[in-house]
């Protein structure tokens, strides 16, 4: 079994027992939110367990007293270089992951929607929802966005933007990549938020991976 089958698979089985440059240049422009809003964290890279014969690597969040930690899918590299965000790259599929904790001030529930459908679309302007529905991360329910347009050089382009309120700000969570790979984008997506863990409820606790080699 090769290891992003195994990835997928481990998800499942840890969603049970715990019950989610060029390419980048052809998205709109996407913008940020006042960088106020956006505390600077500490970021590291950790090897953990293997699975078959790849090594589990993790990025630790440091966001004041708030530790998050997630797994970064197999064949994607590491960008730290931006203190209020994490992007991960996939540069032989031509997929991006990129990960924020964002201080925003989230509005009452029944206005959530509305204020998180703004946010989306501000991060790629020009672009269209063609679904929205929810989505979690650390056991906290949020709201998810696809969105899909066309770049300047013809090329279909979709992505996918999660907000997940909890204890450290909002956690953000995209994935972009051309139309026709993006239902694989969103699946790594889906299972770097499903190894989301945090020290919310007391000390950041890691539960390797199984391994079914």
């Amino acid at each position: 079994m090769s290891y992003r089958n195994h990835f997928l698979a481990a998800f499942a089985v840890s969603v049970l027992f715990f019950a989610a440059r060029a390419a980048a240049n052809d998205a709109p422009g996407a913008s940020t939110m006042p960088a106020t809003n956006h505390p600077a964290f500490g970021a590291s890279l950790r090897s953990g367990e293997t699975v078959g014969n790849h090594q589990v690597q993790r990025v630790f969040l440091h966001v004041g007293t708030n530790e998050i930690a997630f797994i970064v899918p197999e064949g994607f590299c590491m960008d730290a270089s931006n203190p209020h965000k994490i992007v991960l790259t996939d540069n032989d599929s031509g997929y991006f992951i990129t990960v924020r904790v964002s201080q925003t001030l989230v509005p009452e529930a029944d206005f959530q929607n509305q204020f998180f459908k703004g946010e989306a679309l501000n991060r790629f302007p020009g672009a269209k929802i063609s679904e929205e529905s929810s989505d979690f991360a650390d056991g906290h329910l949020g709201w998810a966005f696809n969105l899909r347009w066309t770049s300047s050089s013809g090329t279909d382009q979709s992505a996918r933007v999660a907000f997940i309120p909890c204890a450290a700000g909002v956690l953000e969570f995209s994935a972009l990549a051309r139309t026709d790979n993006f239902r694989d984008v969103q699946s790594f997506l889906t299972g770097l938020m499903t190894s989301v863990r945090s020290n919310e409820t007391g000390k950041l606790v890691i539960v390797p991976l199984p391994d079914f080699s």
